[in-house]
């Protein structure tokens, strides 16, 4: 005898008709209300019944929850189905078509009241077109083939980078942390602010694998120049050092030439506001007639940096001078290079001739 019945309440009333069949179930259902179906469809495991399901889903994404549901159906003698191919007027999806004769499905205005043998054909037929375009769910056996990588695994902070992977004879796949359950192929961009260790799992009936991928993030440095002047006597440069007082300050001879110096490692843009654009790794050389003033701004995905250098220019006499009051001042012999070193002295050097430039300007 053939009878439909239709109500909102449509899980619940196919979870009581599942223990009544007696040969055959049909059922559609999105992959939520597939849980609430297991503890009835988990009973007639091994029974003689033929058990159809076709999971209604919006991507071919598998959680790890749902594959060990569907493994145990399978096992279980039911054919299974997945599909990413079904549109439906109603918010909620699912019907049940039982021994081919009984039909629970929610309230529609397209159901014949009057005709039941028709409107379970027409189930009967709709079910089937909805199975022919799914995919049958198989258990896969076998090696699982893994292939995981980053377009870059070593990073500035939160600088981009796109995560990939394909996965070959696998159920179910998913990448911590950030991802979750993922699809057997795909890829991401993400960002990083700290090291990060991903690891990629995939599983089948018989065989579970993971690989994990390192991907390192440095932390911004601070930018750094390297100062020398060019010494006519010597026929070479000698680096200098910066006023102890007066940080980022120079003091040079008037006319002398100055190459500043840098090697960045980090990713990023580097400008000067007189010079423009400059390449990561470079110099800079320039004769200074006058107190000179170097603006660099350097540029990263999270951060900006600035680093300004002033040179003072002084005549050989004032040079001179200077250089007389600081040994008198500190009673330097002329064999304090056993007690001081060299750098030490030019320090105080320069820091006194700063000291008699503000008091004669």
């Amino acid at each position: 005898m053939f009878k439909y019945y239709t109500t909102f309440d449509i899980i619940s009333e196919i979870n009581a008709q599942i223990l009544r069949s007696e040969y055959s179930i049909q059922v559609l259902v999105d992959k939520n209300d597939l849980f609430l179906l297991s503890d009835s469809l988990l009973k007639l495991l091994n029974k003689s019944i033929e058990v159809e399901i076709i999971i209604v889903s919006n991507s071919y994404r598998k959680s790890l929850r749902i594959i060990n549901l569907v493994k145990r159906l399978i096992n279980g003698g039911f054919s299974l189905y997945w599909c990413t191919d079904y549109s439906s007027s109603d918010d909620s999806i699912g019907f049940g078509i039982f021994d081919k004769v009984f039909l629970i499905a929610l309230p529609s205005d397209a159901l014949d009241e009057d005709n039941p043998v028709e409107v379970i054909r027409s189930s009967n037929v709709l079910f089937k077109s909805i199975l022919l375009k799914s995919e049958k769910i198989e258990l896969l056996s076998g090696d699982i083939h893994i292939a995981f990588s980053a377009s870059n695994t070593m990073l500035q902070k939160n600088e981009s980078f796109e995560l990939s992977w394909s996965v070959k004879n696998a159920h179910h796949v998913s990448i911590e942390p950030l991802l979750g359950d993922v699809a057997l192929e795909g890829s991401k961009m993400l960002y990083l602010k700290e090291d990060e260790t991903f690891t990629i799992r995939a599983l089948n009936k018989e065989t579970s694998i993971s690989k994990i991928l390192f991907v390192k993030v440095f932390e911004d440095e601070e930018i750094d120049f390297t100062v020398s002047v060019f010494d006519t006597i010597l026929d070479q440069y000698i680096k200098i050092e910066p006023s102890m007082l007066n940080e980022g300050n120079y003091a040079v001879y008037y006319g002398q030439t100055v190459k500043v110096s840098w090697d960045i490692k980090m990713i990023g843009k580097l400008h000067e506001h007189t010079l423009g654009i400059l390449p990561l790794s470079g110099f800079h050389e320039a004769k200074i007639m006058e107190d000179t003033e170097l603006v660099f701004t350097f540029n990263t995905i999270g951060d900006t940096q600035m680093k300004k250098l002033i040179f003072h220019s002084f005549d050989d006499a004032h040079m001179d001078t200077a250089i007389e009051n600081v040994m008198v001042a500190e009673n330097v012999s002329n064999n304090s290079e056993e007690t001081d070193s060299f750098t030490e002295r030019v320090r105080r050097t320069k820091d006194f001739i700063f000291q008699i430039l503000k008091r004669n300007r």
